[in-house]
């Protein structure tokens, strides 16, 4: 795929991920280890809100109390508040949103698709409040664009 266009216009959903990783958390000799949701893709992508791939994901690890980690610069993860919150209950999950800038118009050059700096700050704010660990990471750092 093409690094922009196509990368945003052709969408593959694995709409079996809870499915397949059920069973892989439910073979023998599966060794609990954290898995990280949004180290290759945001879990938090518009089309998430259709398919809901994180959120079934989110209920099987809760199921098997099993750690898991997550990496968004999307405000949808406050859909998943109540998963989150039982998982922090438990210590079980930590998330960090991702925070290139805090200027909207700079966001829309940078991240087009992606949740407004205003909308990132108020889902860190709920989840910490909701006790949810939670961090920021500020990158990427653009020398002279997004820190003059």
């Amino acid at each position: 795929m093409s690094p922009r266009l196509d990368f945003e216009t052709k969408l593959i959903a694995k709409t079996n991920a809870a499915q397949v990783l059920e069973e892989q958390l439910g073979k023998k000799g599966y060794q609990c280890a954290p898995i990280n949701l949004g180290s290759n893709t945001d879990p938090y992508q518009p089309i998430e809100r259709e398919h809901k791939i994180t959120r079934q994901t989110l209920e099987v690890l809760l199921r098997y109390k099993h750690p898991v980690t997550i990496v968004t610069k999307g405000s949808l993860i406050l859909r998943d508040l109540d998963l989150l919150t039982e998982l922090a209950q438990q210590r079980l999950v930590a998330v960090m949103i991702s925070l290139t800038t805090l200027d909207d118009e700079l966001k829309r050059i940078l991240e087009p698709r992606a949740a407004a700096p205003k909308a990132r700050l108020r889902a860190i704010r709920v989840m910490r409040e909701a006790g949810i660990p939670v961090g920021v990471l500020c990158s990427p750092m653009i020398p002279m664009v997004s820190a003059p």
